[in-house]
């Protein structure tokens, strides 16, 4: 397994609209349900009008998901992390690998709070936040999610200072 970010292009445009009609992914995501034709072409742009970052998760050369950031917030150095691995890549530590890499870049990068924000019914990616690291924080009930649904969120966070220990190293 060799995963990597590399910066999202038109070549994962194609994989990336397969990987969003999976039920796991429209269930814990921000992603509209249906699925409007073109969507993927405006997230890429929102992401550029936001100042946010998002890459594509490869393994090898194989599209294996996104990964992303919520607006950089350079002022008080803190971002929020997200990401999705497409079910074709599950089951093989991509998650927690491309979340490893993209802690390392929020490091690097000076942030000093890196959060996740995971659904509490989404019991894989609390594993993957535990594995890389995260400390749990709590819950934050009742976030609008989409479609006017309201869901329970944990929030999980990483300092500088939490590095340490065998997967402290985050690269």
């Amino acid at each position: 397994m060799t995963v990597r970010l590399v910066p999202f292009a038109d070549e994962h445009v194609d994989p990336m609209e397969r990987t969003i009609v999976d039920d796991a992914i429209l269930r814990f995501t921000g992603i509209p349900v249906p699925t409007p034709p073109g969507w993927v072409q405006l997230w890429r742009k929102r992401f550029i009008e936001e100042d946010r970052e998002h890459w594509a998760i490869v393994d090898g050369e194989e599209f294996a998901g996104y990964a992303v950031t919520g607006p950089l917030d350079r002022e008080g150095l803190q971002v929020e992390l997200g990401y999705a691995v497409s079910p074709w890549a599950r089951g093989r530590g991509i998650a927690t690998a491309a979340l490893d890499l993209l802690t390392r870049w929020a490091l690097d990068a000076g942030f000093l709070r890196l959060t996740l924000l995971i659904d509490t019914e989404n019991v894989a990616s609390q594993r993957v936040a535990e594995k890389a690291g995260y400390t749990y924080e709590g819950t934050h009930r009742s976030m609008p999610h989409k479609n006017g649904e309201r869901v329970d969120l944990q929030c999980w966070s990483l300092l500088p200072g939490d590095l340490g220990g065998p997967r402290g190293q985050h690269g």
